[in-house]
């Protein structure tokens, strides 16, 4: 019946007094106390603030911004905008329009005889007819927008999701890495900042410099919702996919198969023994997927990509050496996100994709210099001695990227090899896997960018060979798996 409907069952979080007198609020962009290594006090990742790092506390405590002056909650400013183009302009102080009291809507007007901002806006709210029409999606949102009158949309200070979500970590070699949000943290300090200045302003009047202060709050507000919205519910379903499904995490499907590696020296402790699962490159990093994420990250990309510029150093074709390039936002979203990164692990799947080299917008990311048993993997040719012959040097491929990410680490993750239906005892086995990366590969000593010492590669990849797509181990277990070799698991 009408009256009773609610179009959504859905309620807007505003941090008022009686929410934040158990929160408190961050002041500062500062990371670090001045000259020390000691979390700042009122800074994002406070101790005081959010709790000690790797306490209960830090994975629950919120804080939160003062912004100052007041901007629409993100989602009523999105859900708005979408309804008519002129609410954006009004918003954002870029037109201006009078009330019409016929129409119930504002019209388009100029800067004599109109108004604009925030506060106009919020005058004539409640007045408001939003245009009906046969779409939907568009009575949807304007049943939402209904459920809430002016004072209800309106906001001055932002909720900071716990430091121990998002926390900042030095790593041994002095670089820092940290969660994508956090830059958009500190620009939004930065803005309520400059705000504040306007806080006391007599009437709140909006001006010029009021109305360009709140539009660049009113977008990083936006962003940080988008990117919290994404994250919970949007492509990458964070919850939906990782929480809340019915799967094994870290799981593979694997094709069981007689074993590929030639074994001629028993005492060889580099081999895959009994007790391994000889797995393939694909199967590898999604098994240990946030390990390989963040190898790739620390050990290949994280000096490449800054995640606050439009720039990254990369290789140029010709000459051999690193130079800033400018790339675009896609490219710089799939290689300094972990969903990106993920995403081209996906890819892997695929032979021709793990035998491509890596291009990055025209320019390469990573040189292989090969010669004789060893392998030199570098940022630029400058890193070579200058009598290496150029013919021994070539651009790394996704495969060989990969691999080199988790080469060494994967045998520190045992994993449980489970047969499904489980017919009888034996049918879950424990195992150490053991990384193969082509069916034809080759042995080298390799040597990663910034590193002096070499570390053995048993399967190294070689480009333009077919990968191992399976799953192989000793024939003690097949007869409690119920599995043979005849290319059936």
């Amino acid at each position: 019946m009408e009256g009773q409907e609610d179009p959504l069952n859905i309620e807007l979080l505003f941090l008022t007094k009686n929410i934040t007198k158990n929160m408190l609020e961050v002041k500062t962009r500062d990371i670090f106390i001045q000259n020390g290594t000691e979390f700042h006090h009122e800074g994002l990742f406070s101790t005081t603030i959010f709790g000690e790092v790797g306490s209960k506390e830090r994975n629950g405590r919120f804080g939160y911004i003062d912004l100052s002056i007041d901007i629409l909650h993100p989602r009523i400013y999105k859900e708005l905008i979408t309804l008519n183009s002129i609410y954006s302009g009004i918003l954002d102080g870029t037109k201006y329009a009078v009330f019409d009291t016929k129409l119930k809507d504002f019209v388009e007007s100029d800067r004599m005889d109109g108004k604009t901002g925030l506060n106009f806006f919020i005058e004539h709210y409640d007045n408001i007819k939003f245009k009906e029409t046969d779409s939907t999606q568009r009575d949807f949102k304007i049943k939402f927008l209904k459920k809430f009158n002016s004072r209800e949309i309106i906001m001055d200070k932002y909720l900071l999701i716990p430091a121990g979500l998002r926390d900042y970590k030095l790593l041994e070699s002095g670089k820092a890495l940290e969660n994508e949000i956090n830059p958009l943290y500190r620009k939004m300090l930065t803005i309520s900042s400059s705000a504040k200045v306007f806080k006391n302003d007599s009437g709140g009047k909006d001006n010029e410099f009021v109305g360009a202060v709140r539009k660049r709050l009113q977008k990083v507000a936006v962003d940080i919702y988008d990117y919290l919205e994404n994250l919970l519910d949007g492509k990458s379903k964070f919850v939906q996919g990782k929480w809340t499904k019915r799967a094994i995490m870290y799981g593979t499907r694997n094709v069981i198969t007689s074993t590929p590696t030639e074994i001629t020296d028993q005492d060889d402790e580099t081999l895959p023994t009994t007790n391994s699962a000889i797995v393939g490159l694909y199967q590898a990093t999604k098994g240990i997927l946030p390990i390989t994420v963040f190898n790739t990250r620390t050990r290949f990309l994280q000096d490449a990509f800054d995640v606050n510029s439009s720039k990254a150093l990369l290789i140029n074709k010709k000459t051999l050496k690193r130079e800033p390039v400018d790339i675009s936002e896609k490219t710089r979203s799939r290689w300094v996100t972990d969903d990106g990164v993920e995403e081209t692990i996906n890819k892997l799947s695929q032979d021709e994709v793990a035998n491509n080299i890596v291009e990055i917008d025209g320019n390469y990311l990573l040189l292989v210099h090969e010669y004789d048993d060893k392998i030199d993997v570098v940022k630029s040719i400058d890193s070579l001695s200058p009598n290496v012959d150029v013919k021994d040097i070539r651009p790394i491929t996704y495969g060989e990227l990969f691999y080199l990410s988790i080469f060494d680490k994967i045998s520190d993750y045992p994993a449980y090899l489970t047969r499904y239906p489980i017919v009888q005892y034996g049918g879950i086995i424990p195992l150490i896997p053991y990384l193969k990366s082509t069916i034809k590969a080759t042995r080298r000593m390799v040597r990663l960018p910034d590193s002096m010492d070499y570390k053995l590669a048993v399967e190294y990849p070689i480009p333009g060979e077919k990968y191992y797509r399976s799953l192989s181990l000793s024939e003690k277990f097949l007869d409690n798996l119920g599995a043979d070799f005849d290319g059936v698991s």
